[in-house]
């Protein structure tokens, strides 16, 4: 028995001690609770504490149906340590304040009005909270700049975060913002902000510029909007930057621009399967820059109404359920001149036989031969044959064969086309027979079975590719351009295999025509690679050497003209002639090593010498001081030598 009272009394005891802990855990506030300027807590009892009056740490659940926190003293860190603040909405403020440098991190925020808001403050973070249930904004800044909002959840808020009157400069970034009506939104010319790598999903608007000019947009992924838009872009809001932004399946439109926005540059934005345009402008008629953009899969890839004046390249439009493009009333610039070129379209049927700024001359150029007719004032002059920023597909030679009851059309030989390209017959020779187009996928390189038939009711006609051969010499650097007689620099020659075979082949360097040295070089298809030669000037006479690089052809190779390359002269001098002139110039050399050459080596020893003419003097190093020793830097032994020379006893 009294075994069994033993554990009764425990179990008792046990349990009060978990309802004091729930009782603490859990604080019922009637009123607001407050920071005050002296460091005080009003009330004094509320579940906060702090030892310094610099952090303040909850220390329970909080529940107010009015005002939560209100910070009336800057300078200090208010953290949630995951305790949950919890309001009954009507209009009230989780955590509010209006002074500056105030931190909050780490707090459960929900069911208030505003669950945390700035007013007129400057220099202060949020980051780690959780903020749920808003009858209006998560976050809200209000005349309050120079702030930072990051890795905060926000879910389910009328806006998630919401800047007005003016708030300007200001940092979002890293928050996650779910179920809103807006994710992001500036309001009342709350200008140059950054906001960058947000994840917003389920919002009307992802980010919205109400207006707000000068601010900077990227990176953010913004899925999944069941509203208007993933960015938009209202009114007198210009001269922002909106890239690397990925905007998929929203309701609406991926960017929009609406009412006048103007000189923004809206690029490299991943803009996919929105349903009704990919971007969309309004009555936006001034100087609206469109470049680099992916657009995929939208009813319509781009959109004007009554807005002209505006410059649209590189972009790729891919998959438009309608059409690519609607314009009414709008007359744009489609292309970025040759051979900068204009935009890729998927549904573009020409041809790239020619090349030049009128497609008029023979060889192709990766640019259409034809322009995009969007309509009677707006057409890209230089399509694209290739999607924008791919590499451009290998070149191959291709055989034609053909068999036929008459003339045999195209005529058998070569030509060259690139892989996918689809080639009208009647670019090629003897074209008829009612034949559309040759289509050359490139998918069996090199294969003996014919690849790209193309038939028609009565003749077959064989095409078989097979790469070609192409090594090229693109860049030579030398690492100086004078250097004293007897010494070495290093020449840095990048060679490439353009072709569609793995080639081994000879690099060989010369000064003017005597040949300095030669590598074997191995490189696979579309591979480069540098190659650091080193050349010794000992025994050269002193004068000017033009540096050249030449790769030896490969069998089978016809395109020899990039094989060689000349790029770079050295100087070779006396040691110790660094320049001359007056006043003495590094470079300038006059072949004599006198009191100019002291001067400037001088420079060297002191460190004061540009960064490109250091090397002149380190003539050598060692114990004693050896010429030709260059140990990296200029110091006492360099100095010696070069009174060596000046002396008239150097080499």
């Amino acid at each position: 028995m009294k075994r069994a009272s033993s554990i009764i009394m425990s179990f008792l005891l046990l349990a009060s001690a978990l309802a004091f802990s729930f009782i603490t855990q859990n604080v019922k506030a009637s009123g607001t609770i407050y920071i005050r300027a002296d460091g005080s807590i009003d009330p004094s009892d509320a579940p906060i504490s702090t030892v310094d009056n610099i952090t303040y740490t909850l220390t329970g659940n909080i529940t107010s149906d009015a005002d939560g926190i209100v910070v009336e003293r800057g300078n200090v860190i208010i953290d949630g340590a995951g305790y949950t603040l919890q309001g009954t909405g009507a209009y009230s403020r989780g955590i509010s304040w209006g002074v500056s440098n105030v931190t909050i991190k780490n707090a459960n925020v929900k069911n208030f009005h505003r669950c945390i808001w700035l007013d007129r403050s400057a220099n202060n973070t949020i980051y780690g909270n959780n903020i749920t249930a808003s009858e209006w904004n998560g976050i809200c800044l209000n005349y309050s700049s120079s702030n930072t909002i990051y890795g905060n959840n926000i879910t389910n808020t009328e806006f998630g975060i919401l800047l007005v009157n003016y708030s300007s400069s200001n940092t979002i970034y890293g928050n996650n913002i779910t179920n809103g009506g807006g994710g992001i939104s500036l309001w009342d010319s709350s200008n140059s902000n950054t906001i960058y790598e947000n994840n917003i999903t389920n919002a009307r608007y992802g980010i919205s510029l109400l207006p707000s000019s000068n601010s900077t947009i990227y990176g953010n992924n913004i899925t999944n909007n069941v509203g208007y838009t993933g960015i938009y872009l209202f009114g007198s809001s210009s001269n922002n930057k909106i890239y690397g932004n990925a905007i998929r399946n929203t309701d609406g439109c991926g960017i929009w621009l609406d009412s006048s926005p103007s000189n923004n540059k809206i690029y490299e934005n991943d803009i996919t399967a929105n349903s009704v345009n990919g971007i969309y402008l309004g009555y936006s008629s001034n100087s609206n820059t469109i470049y680099g953009n992916d657009i995929t899969n939208a009813r319509y890839g781009i959109s004007f109404l009554c807005s002209s004046n505006n410059m649209i390249y590189h972009n790729n439009f891919v998959d438009s359920t309608y059409q690519q493009v609607w314009s009414y009333e709008s007359m744009n610039v489609w292309d970025d001149g040759y051979p900068s070129g204009g935009n890729y379209w998927n549904d573009y049927n020409g041809i790239d036989v020619k090349k030049g700024l009128d497609q008029d001359e023979p060889g192709s150029d990766g640019i259409g031969d034809s322009p995009v007719v969007i309509d009677a004032s707006n057409e890209d002059g230089y399509p694209l044959m290739d999607p924008y920023g791919s590499p451009p597909p290998p070149s191959y030679a291709l055989t034609i064969t053909t068999t036929s009851g008459g003339t045999t059309n195209p005529a058998p030989g070569a030509y060259t086309y690139s892989q996918g390209q689809n080639v009208p017959v009647d670019a090629m020779p003897n074209a008829g027979y009612g034949l559309d187009h040759w289509e050359f996928d490139g998918s069996n390189v090199g294969a003996a079975s014919p690849i790209g038939v193309l038939m028609d009711t009565d003749h077959a006609l064989h095409a078989v590719f097979s790469p070609v051969h192409d090594i090229a010499v693109i860049n030579v650097v030398p690492s100086k351009t004078i250097i004293g007689q007897g010494y070495s620099l290093n020449i840095n020659v990048t060679a490439a295999n353009q072709g569609g075979f793995t080639e081994t082949f000879n690099v060989t360097i010369y000064a003017n025509t005597t040949e300095i040295e030669t590598r074997e070089i191995t490189l696979t298809s579309e591979d480069s690679t540098t190659i650091t030669f080193t050349w010794n000037t000992t025994g050269f006479a002193y004068g000017n050497y033009t540096i050249s690089a030449y790769a030896e052809p490969v069998p089978g190779e016809t395109d020899t003209a990039d094989n060689n390359r000349t790029d770079g002269s050295i100087l070779i001098t006396k040691v110790g002639d660094f320049g001359g002139g007056v006043p003495p110039a590094f470079f300038n050399c006059d072949g004599s090593v006198d009191g100019k050459d002291l001067a400037l080596f001088l420079q060297c020893y002191k460190g004061t010498a540009p960064a490109e003419a250091m090397y002149l003097g380190d003539l050598g190093g060692g114990v004693p001081p050896q010429f030709y020793n260059c140990d990296g830097k200029v110091d006492g032994k360099d100095l010696s030598l070069f009174l060596q020379c000046y002396k008239g006893l150097g080499p």
